[in-house]
């Protein structure tokens, strides 16, 4: 009885580790099946997502649908988007460099103008209100290119 009470105690804090980074850092994640929103008190527009996310786990792919970091108060928590996408990967049991596709359906801002010119030449995105296009975030160089959100 009491390894099963300790071996409890030890999944419970396993489990809780995957929310835990993103709560410790001052984000709330909340998550309806493949959907996922992160928000936190840094974000000045009240209960607004700063992220939103969209899961396919059976084609391994994340839409971005929002991606408002860089509006956040300055706060030494701040995470990135791809230490953000890291944690959201692991809530749906994915490793995020075996992610297969990323699609981005967010609005153009000037803070995201010079990462996603890239990837309008490189995938031959065409430049329209919506950064919409599908990347390959397993590539080293266009997966590093998010920790700057």
């Amino acid at each position: 009885m009491r390894i099963f009470s300790i071996a409890s105690i030890s999944l419970s804090m396993l489990v809780g580790v995957k929310a835990g980074t993103l709560e410790d850092n001052g984000y709330n994640l909340q998550k309806i099946g493949d959907h996922i929103t992160i928000t936190t008190r840094y974000y000045d527009k009240g209960s607004q997502p700063v992220n939103e996310f969209i899961i396919d786990k059976a084609k391994m792919a994340i839409t971005i649908v929002r991606a408002f970091n860089y509006f956040e108060r300055s706060h030494d928590t701040h995470m990135s988007l791809d230490e953000i996408l890291t944690e959201v990967c692991s809530e749906y049991d994915l490793e995020r460099d075996f992610i297969k596709s990323m699609v981005i359906n967010d609005y153009k801002t000037s803070h995201q103008i010079s990462t996603l010119n890239f990837y309008h030449e490189r995938h031959s995105i065409p430049d329209k209100k919506y950064a919409t296009g599908t990347i390959t975030p397993s590539m080293a160089e266009e997966w590093t290119r998010f920790t700057d959100f």
